[in-house]
Protein backbone atom coordinates (compact mmCIF):
# COMPACT_ATOMS: atom_id res chain seq x y z
CA UNK A 1 0.00 0.00 0.00
CA UNK A 2 2.89 2.74 0.85
CA UNK A 3 4.13 1.71 -2.53
CA UNK A 4 0.70 2.83 -4.07
CA UNK A 5 -0.54 6.13 -2.43
CA UNK A 6 -3.17 6.51 -4.87
CA UNK A 7 -4.68 3.38 -3.92
CA UNK A 8 -4.29 3.67 -0.52
CA UNK A 9 -6.32 7.12 -1.30
CA UNK A 10 -9.07 5.52 -3.25
CA UNK A 11 -9.49 2.74 -0.56
CA UNK A 12 -10.00 5.58 2.13
CA UNK A 13 -12.68 7.82 -0.59
CA UNK A 14 -13.97 4.01 -0.95
CA UNK A 15 -15.15 4.16 2.71
CA UNK A 16 -15.73 8.10 3.19
CA UNK A 17 -17.83 8.38 -0.16
CA UNK A 18 -20.98 6.18 0.91
CA UNK A 19 -20.99 8.09 4.57
CA UNK A 20 -20.37 11.78 2.18
CA UNK A 21 -23.35 10.58 -0.02
CA UNK A 22 -25.54 8.58 1.48
CA UNK A 23 -28.76 9.03 -0.88
CA UNK A 24 -26.66 7.71 -3.41
CA UNK A 25 -25.08 4.89 -1.71
CA UNK A 26 -27.52 3.88 1.25
CA UNK A 27 -27.55 5.28 4.78
CA UNK A 28 -25.97 1.96 6.37
CA UNK A 29 -23.03 0.95 3.78
CA UNK A 30 -20.54 -1.60 5.46
CA UNK A 31 -17.37 -0.56 6.60
CA UNK A 32 -16.48 -3.51 4.27
CA UNK A 33 -12.32 -3.62 5.12
CA UNK A 34 -11.52 -0.56 6.47
CA UNK A 35 -12.13 -0.06 9.91
CA UNK A 36 -12.95 3.57 10.07
CA UNK A 37 -16.04 4.85 11.56
CA UNK A 38 -17.49 7.81 10.20
CA UNK A 39 -21.01 10.31 10.65
CA UNK A 40 -22.13 12.83 8.30
CA UNK A 41 -23.01 16.13 9.05
CA UNK A 42 -25.55 17.05 6.68
CA UNK A 43 -28.88 16.51 8.73
CA UNK A 44 -27.28 18.11 11.88
CA UNK A 45 -26.48 20.87 10.79
CA UNK A 46 -29.77 21.86 9.03
CA UNK A 47 -31.71 20.66 12.12
CA UNK A 48 -29.03 22.54 14.03
CA UNK A 49 -29.99 26.51 12.18
CA UNK A 50 -33.33 26.51 10.50
CA UNK A 51 -31.48 29.40 8.42
CA UNK A 52 -28.45 27.16 6.88
CA UNK A 53 -29.99 26.49 3.48
CA UNK A 54 -30.60 29.78 2.74
CA UNK A 55 -26.56 30.84 3.10
CA UNK A 56 -24.14 31.39 1.04
CA UNK A 57 -21.77 28.56 2.39
CA UNK A 58 -24.76 26.22 2.27
CA UNK A 59 -25.11 27.15 -1.82
CA UNK A 60 -21.79 26.42 -2.32
CA UNK A 61 -21.59 22.92 -0.49
CA UNK A 62 -24.96 21.61 -2.47
CA UNK A 63 -23.26 22.72 -5.92
CA UNK A 64 -20.26 20.62 -5.14
CA UNK A 65 -22.70 17.93 -3.80
CA UNK A 66 -24.62 17.79 -7.22
CA UNK A 67 -21.36 17.77 -9.27
CA UNK A 68 -20.39 14.89 -7.35
CA UNK A 69 -23.39 12.75 -7.76
CA UNK A 70 -23.35 13.45 -11.65
CA UNK A 71 -19.65 12.31 -11.93
CA UNK A 72 -19.79 9.14 -8.96
CA UNK A 73 -20.98 5.89 -9.97
CA UNK A 74 -24.53 4.54 -9.51
CA UNK A 75 -23.52 1.63 -8.24
CA UNK A 76 -21.55 0.90 -4.78
CA UNK A 77 -19.84 -2.05 -6.37
CA UNK A 78 -18.11 0.23 -9.07
CA UNK A 79 -17.11 2.73 -6.46
CA UNK A 80 -13.31 1.35 -5.44
CA UNK A 81 -12.47 0.48 -9.56
CA UNK A 82 -13.73 4.22 -10.62
CA UNK A 83 -11.52 5.76 -7.99
CA UNK A 84 -8.52 3.71 -8.63
CA UNK A 85 -9.08 5.43 -12.43
CA UNK A 86 -9.02 9.36 -11.09
CA UNK A 87 -5.66 11.65 -10.89
CA UNK A 88 -5.14 11.46 -7.23
CA UNK A 89 -3.59 14.74 -7.21
CA UNK A 90 -6.47 16.74 -8.36
CA UNK A 91 -10.06 14.96 -9.00
CA UNK A 92 -9.08 12.32 -5.46
CA UNK A 93 -8.16 14.96 -3.60
CA UNK A 94 -10.78 17.34 -4.10
CA UNK A 95 -13.52 14.69 -3.26
CA UNK A 96 -11.25 13.90 -0.32
CA UNK A 97 -11.66 17.32 0.84
CA UNK A 98 -15.52 17.23 -0.08
CA UNK A 99 -16.27 13.91 2.08
CA UNK A 100 -13.65 15.28 4.97
CA UNK A 101 -16.24 18.82 5.17
CA UNK A 102 -19.44 16.57 5.16
CA UNK A 103 -17.98 14.85 8.52
CA UNK A 104 -17.01 17.93 10.58
CA UNK A 105 -18.76 18.56 13.93
CA UNK A 106 -18.51 22.22 15.45
CA UNK A 107 -22.11 22.35 16.56
CA UNK A 108 -22.09 23.20 20.24
CA UNK A 109 -24.67 24.05 23.28
CA UNK A 110 -22.26 26.32 25.15
CA UNK A 111 -19.44 29.09 25.09
CA UNK A 112 -16.04 28.35 24.93
CA UNK A 113 -12.29 26.86 23.39
CA UNK A 114 -13.80 24.25 20.74
CA UNK A 115 -11.38 22.01 18.82
CA UNK A 116 -12.36 23.15 15.96
CA UNK A 117 -11.24 26.24 16.16
CA UNK A 118 -7.94 24.82 15.59
CA UNK A 119 -9.02 23.68 11.98
CA UNK A 120 -10.71 27.14 11.54
CA UNK A 121 -7.23 28.79 12.10
CA UNK A 122 -5.67 26.81 9.81
CA UNK A 123 -7.78 27.38 7.34
CA UNK A 124 -7.92 31.24 7.58
CA UNK A 125 -11.57 30.88 8.10
CA UNK A 126 -12.94 34.40 7.79
CA UNK A 127 -17.07 33.87 8.69
CA UNK A 128 -17.65 37.36 7.50
CA UNK A 129 -18.01 35.75 3.70
CA UNK A 130 -20.21 32.93 5.14
CA UNK A 131 -22.59 34.45 7.63
CA UNK A 132 -25.09 37.93 7.45
CA UNK A 133 -26.61 39.84 10.84
CA UNK A 134 -29.77 39.44 10.06
CA UNK A 135 -33.14 39.57 11.88
CA UNK A 136 -33.89 35.66 11.51
CA UNK A 137 -29.81 34.38 12.36
CA UNK A 138 -29.70 36.66 14.99
CA UNK A 139 -31.86 39.06 16.53
CA UNK A 140 -34.78 37.16 16.91
CA UNK A 141 -32.97 35.06 19.30
CA UNK A 142 -31.38 37.62 21.60
CA UNK A 143 -32.79 40.39 24.07
CA UNK A 144 -33.23 43.68 22.99
CA UNK A 145 -30.95 45.07 25.43
CA UNK A 146 -28.36 42.77 23.68
CA UNK A 147 -29.64 44.46 19.94
CA UNK A 148 -28.82 47.63 21.66
CA UNK A 149 -25.66 46.20 22.89
CA UNK A 150 -24.90 45.04 19.49
CA UNK A 151 -25.51 48.10 17.61
CA UNK A 152 -23.26 50.29 20.02
CA UNK A 153 -20.20 48.22 19.25
CA UNK A 154 -20.71 47.59 15.47
CA UNK A 155 -22.37 51.27 14.52
CA UNK A 156 -23.00 54.15 16.82
CA UNK A 157 -24.22 55.47 20.31
CA UNK A 158 -26.97 57.49 18.45
CA UNK A 159 -28.19 54.16 16.62
CA UNK A 160 -28.24 52.05 19.63
CA UNK A 161 -30.21 54.80 21.44
CA UNK A 162 -33.17 54.88 18.57
CA UNK A 163 -32.78 51.28 18.74
CA UNK A 164 -33.48 51.67 23.11
CA UNK A 165 -36.48 53.52 21.98
CA UNK A 166 -38.20 50.79 20.30
CA UNK A 167 -40.06 47.67 21.15
CA UNK A 168 -38.69 44.45 20.73
CA UNK A 169 -39.96 43.47 17.53
CA UNK A 170 -39.41 46.94 15.69
CA UNK A 171 -36.18 47.01 17.43
CA UNK A 172 -35.14 43.52 16.21
CA UNK A 173 -36.37 44.70 12.00
CA UNK A 174 -34.69 48.04 12.66
CA UNK A 175 -31.36 46.53 13.56
CA UNK A 176 -31.23 44.79 10.60
CA UNK A 177 -31.38 47.57 8.36
CA UNK A 178 -28.91 49.48 10.03
CA UNK A 179 -26.68 46.90 10.70
CA UNK A 180 -26.19 45.14 7.26
CA UNK A 181 -23.37 46.67 6.29
CA UNK A 182 -21.44 46.61 9.56
CA UNK A 183 -19.25 43.00 9.23
CA UNK A 184 -20.15 42.48 12.95
CA UNK A 185 -20.07 38.64 14.09
CA UNK A 186 -20.96 37.15 17.23
CA UNK A 187 -18.54 35.92 19.90
CA UNK A 188 -19.00 32.21 19.09
CA UNK A 189 -17.84 33.19 15.28
CA UNK A 190 -14.99 35.10 16.74
CA UNK A 191 -13.43 33.17 19.36
CA UNK A 192 -10.45 30.82 17.87
CA UNK A 193 -9.46 29.61 21.09
CA UNK A 194 -8.57 25.69 21.33
CA UNK A 195 -9.31 23.67 24.18
CA UNK A 196 -5.75 21.50 25.81
CA UNK A 197 -5.57 17.94 23.45
CA UNK A 198 -5.73 15.15 25.66
CA UNK A 199 -4.72 11.59 24.65
CA UNK A 200 -5.21 8.81 26.93
CA UNK A 201 -5.41 11.59 29.85
CA UNK A 202 -2.21 13.02 28.89
CA UNK A 203 -2.71 17.05 28.19
CA UNK A 204 -0.39 17.23 25.22
CA UNK A 205 0.32 21.31 24.90
CA UNK A 206 1.73 22.90 28.08
CA UNK A 207 0.56 26.45 28.66
CA UNK A 208 3.52 29.40 28.44
CA UNK A 209 3.59 29.52 32.33
CA UNK A 210 4.01 25.70 32.16
CA UNK A 211 7.14 25.81 29.64
CA UNK A 212 8.70 28.86 31.70
CA UNK A 213 8.35 26.55 34.31
CA UNK A 214 10.10 23.89 32.83
CA UNK A 215 12.76 25.80 31.23
CA UNK A 216 13.63 27.20 34.88
CA UNK A 217 14.16 24.09 36.43
CA UNK A 218 16.89 23.62 33.55
CA UNK A 219 20.53 23.38 34.74
CA UNK A 220 22.72 25.71 32.79
CA UNK A 221 25.72 23.84 31.48
CA UNK A 222 27.90 26.03 29.94
CA UNK A 223 29.15 29.64 31.32
CA UNK A 224 28.79 32.72 29.28
CA UNK A 225 32.52 32.25 28.73
CA UNK A 226 32.20 28.93 26.85
CA UNK A 227 29.09 29.78 24.91
CA UNK A 228 31.04 32.60 23.43
CA UNK A 229 34.40 30.17 22.90
CA UNK A 230 31.03 28.00 21.43
CA UNK A 231 29.84 30.87 18.84
CA UNK A 232 33.03 31.56 17.88
CA UNK A 233 34.56 27.77 17.07
CA UNK A 234 30.87 26.82 15.36
CA UNK A 235 31.71 26.33 11.58
CA UNK A 236 30.01 29.19 9.84
CA UNK A 237 26.13 28.37 7.90
CA UNK A 238 26.20 27.52 4.42
CA UNK A 239 22.44 28.56 4.26
CA UNK A 240 19.62 30.41 5.06
CA UNK A 241 18.62 30.27 9.00
CA UNK A 242 15.17 29.32 8.47
CA UNK A 243 15.65 27.51 5.44
CA UNK A 244 12.42 25.39 4.39
CA UNK A 245 12.72 21.55 4.92
CA UNK A 246 12.66 19.93 1.10
CA UNK A 247 9.52 18.00 0.38
CA UNK A 248 8.58 14.42 1.37
CA UNK A 249 9.80 11.86 -0.69
CA UNK A 250 6.53 10.33 -0.99
CA UNK A 251 7.00 6.63 -1.76
CA UNK A 252 6.23 5.06 -5.29
CA UNK A 253 6.31 2.40 -6.97
CA UNK A 254 9.44 3.14 -8.78
CA UNK A 255 10.94 4.06 -5.82
CA UNK A 256 10.54 0.67 -3.62
CA UNK A 257 11.92 -0.97 -6.59
CA UNK A 258 14.76 0.81 -6.71
CA UNK A 259 15.09 -0.05 -2.64
CA UNK A 260 14.89 -3.44 -3.01
CA UNK A 261 17.17 -3.29 -6.06
CA UNK A 262 19.66 -1.76 -3.91
CA UNK A 263 19.21 -4.08 -1.17
CA UNK A 264 19.49 -7.15 -2.98
CA UNK A 265 22.70 -6.26 -4.44
CA UNK A 266 24.37 -5.22 -1.50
Amino acid sequence: MIAQPSVALAALLFRLAPVAFPERYGAGASRDYLELHATSNHDALLTAADDLSASPAWGVIDAQRQRWLAALPRNLADLLSWLTEQDPGTTLLDLLAFCTGTLLDGVTGTEGPHAINALSNALQLDMTRYWTLTRAAYFDHVSKARIVDVAMQAVSPKIALDLSKMKKGNAAAAAELRLATSAWLPNILTDREVPPLRALGVMNNLDDEDNEAEEAKTPTVASADEASAQETDAPASTGPANESRPAWPFPTAAGMADAETTQHTA
